[in-house]
Order: structure tokens, then C-alpha cells, then sequence
């Protein structure tokens, strides 16, 4: 019988890792692993041999944790022990204060103590922890009748609260760093700076299952457009439009106020519109897309308005480096007397996971 072999390798591959929990069956069989997670009415187990299997506790009749387990409540709260699945569905809980009967409804989600203690669960996070990300740095160099020398930096991380898999966020940060140093000298000494920078953070407080709100600033600055500095404060609403394995997509709206200082004391405040999107597509094992745009028409001066659009095409060389190549797009419907409409900037160069 198929289930009988899969026990078998559950069961050996267990002896050989150590502690292992035991699925038993209303039909009598049974499986042995390492258990991962209970969620969504399924206890889920992991074993070298064949890999995670999730079971049904409807098909269970007993099931019981050898180590200390934390159950996640749908309060928020948390209850930490032994646990035991009973005849009825509901769960068992027994610690130092005794026996605790709890009801299966009641609860989010169900992790072993020892995971939740690895992620630093059991605490809120500090600021630096929880981090997950991706950074790249390019260089080139010309030498001849032109000395030319461009360094670029891009930096992306993410931080997702909680930080475990499978449970649902309440929240997640966003932060972004693309830096361009372009520097140009001729035989006679004349030189040409184009550097530029922009940075910024967004962060998401998650209200429903795919909707959230959102917090944003920003910061830019290009010698391209004569541009010192911008600053963009804003917030709104979002929408996570499709969640997938390999596809998440992402749509925002909302309101900024903007503070634009360009070179020869000019400056400009204003109140602008937000739409965007965030796409993140892992084309095939080793390929995989980032996409962001954002329109902004502004709402104090109906003529102008400006466009965001950055695009990372990644090829994974091993499981923590790449080769990025990143396209930027900044567009200004009125810039300054003299620069033109578009800036854009093609990057190329190796990245880090971390």
C-alpha cells in the first residue's frame, strides 16, 4: 500500500534525524516526521525522504507534539505546551499552570516553540531584524580621449511582520536605495558629473486578507534635471492582486505632498495623486522580473505631472548572487527650461541575497 511505504520512509528517515512526531490515522495507519506547522485544518510534516506532506485532521485520530508547541490564537494571544489533538477535534494543551482544553476555530495557526524562538517570534522584532533582500553594484571605467568612470548601487529589502511562513502579515516594510555616479572628462578638462540618487520607504499595515494602507517618503536627486532635492510624503490604500508561487502584483492609490528644489532657486510645492503597481514575476528557476510604476498627476497644477518606472531582470548565477540589469525611466511633463523631458538610466552589474 502506498501510504504503508510512505510511512516506512517517514519513519526511517526519522530515526535517523532524531525527534520525530507520529499522524495517527482513523484507518488505522500511520505516518512519522518532523512536524512543521498545523494551519487551515492540516497538520503539515517534513521529512528528507519525500519531502513535506500535509494531512487532513479530518482523516487524524490522534496527534501529539514531543517538544513544546506554540498555538497561535485568532486574539492574538499565544498558549505554549505540550499538545494533543483529541477525539472531539479540539486540541489539549498541558504546561507548568495544568491542562488547557482548546478549541480548534479558535486558532490562527500552530508552530513548534523552537521555530518561533529561532524567528525571534516570542518578542517584537528590533528594527534590524527580519530583513530580507537583495542588493547590486556596478562599475565601469573608460580611459582614452575621454576618462569616463560610472559606479551604480541598488539596494531592495524587504521586512514582513510576522516574519514566519504561511501566516498571514500585519504588516511589512518596504525600502529601496539606487545610487549613480557618472563622471566625464574630456582632453581639455572639461567635466561632466550625472549622478543621481533616489531612496525611499513605504510601509504597509495590512487590514484584510489582500487590502492594506500604507505610509510613504520619499527622496530624490538628479544633476540631470537640475534637480537638488525632492521630497515625497504620502499615504494610501492598496491592494495585493494576485499572490502566487512565482507572481505577486500590487496596486496603490492615494495622495502625496511633494517639496521639489531644482537648481537657481526654483521650488516647488504641490499636492499630487498617486497610481502604482509592483510586480515581482520568477520567470523560470534562474530568470526572474521586478517591475514598479507610479503616476503622479498633480492635483494643484492640472498641466504637470511625473512618472516612476524601475525594472530589474535578474539571472540567479548561485543561490545568493546574480547578474542584474536594471532600467530606469524619470519622467517630467515640465522640466526646467533647457533639460530634457526623460531621464533614463540602464544599469548592469552582480547582485547579493541576504
Amino acid at each position: 500500500m502506498k501510504l504503508v511505504s510512505l510511512s516506512l520512509l517517514l519513519s526511517l528517515c526519522s530515526a535517523l534525524c532524531g525527534k520525530a512526531e507520529v499522524v495517527y490515522f482513523k484507518n488505522g495507519d500511520r505516518l512519522t516526521g518532523q512536524w512543521l506547522r498545523i494551519q487551515d485544518g492540516k497538520v503539515v510534516l517534513k521529512s528528507e525522504a519525500v519531502g513535506e506532506v500535509e494531512i487532513s485532521l479530518d482523516h487524524v485520530k490522534t496527534f501529539a507534539s514531543t517538544g513544546e508547541a506554540v498555538l497561535m490564537m485568532n486574539d492574538g494571544s499565544l498558549v505554549e505546551g505540550r499538545l494533543t489533538l483529541q477525539p472531539s477535534g479540539n486540541w489539549q494543551v498541558v504546561s507548568a499552570a495544568g491542562k488547557r482544553n482548546v478549541a480548534s476555530g479558535a486558532i490562527e495557526a500552530v508552530y513548534p516553540a523552537t521555530t518561533l524562538r529561532k524567528n525571534g517570534f516570542e518578542r517584537k522584532p528590533k528594527i534590524w531584524e527580519a530583513w530580507k533582500g537583495k542588493g547590486a553594484l556596478g562599475y565601469s571605467l573608460v580611459r582614452g580621449d575621454q576618462n569616463a568612470k560610472t559606479l551604480s548601487v541598488d539596494f531592495n529589502a524587504a521586512r514582513r511582520i510576522p516574519a514566519l511562513p504561511q501566516l498571514k502579515e500585519r504588516a511589512r516594510t518596504n525600502y529601496f536605495l539606487n545610487l549613480i555616479f557618472a563622471n566625464t572628462e574630456d582632453s581639455q578638462g572639461v567635466r561632466i558629473s550625472a549622478n543621481s540618487f533616489t531612496t525611499g520607504i513605504r510601509q504597509d499595515f495590512i487590514f484584510s486578507k489582500k487590502n492594506f494602507w500604507f505610509l510613504l517618503a520619499q527622496a530624490d536627486h538628479s544633476q540631470l534635471q537640475s534637480l537638488n532635492l525632492r521630497q515625497t510624503y504620502g499615504a494610501g490604500v492598496g491592494r495585493d492582486l494576485l499572490h502566487r508561487k512565482t507572481f505577486d502584483l500590487q496596486a496603490l492609490g492615494g495622495m502625496t505632498f511633494v517639496n521639489e528644489h531644482f537648481a537657481g532657486q526654483v521650488i516647488r510645492k504641490s499636492g499630487e495623486g498617486l497610481i502604482g503597481e509592483k510586480l515581482k514575476w520568477q520567470l523560470t528557476r534562474w530568470l526572474s522580473l521586478d517591475h514598479a510604476l507610479s503616476f503622479y498627476p498633480n492635483l494643484t497644477d492640472g498641466g504637470r505631472f511625473r512618472i516612476e518606472s524601475t525594472s530589474t531582470l535578474s539571472t540567479k548565477i548561485t543561490d545568493n548572487f546574480s547578474f542584474n540589469t536594471t532600467y530606469t525611466d524619470h519622467y517630467l511633463s515640465q522640466p526646467l527650461p533647457g533639460h530634457q523631458k526623460n531621464e533614463l538610466i540602464l544599469t548592469t552589474g552582480v547582485g547579493m541575497t541576504f
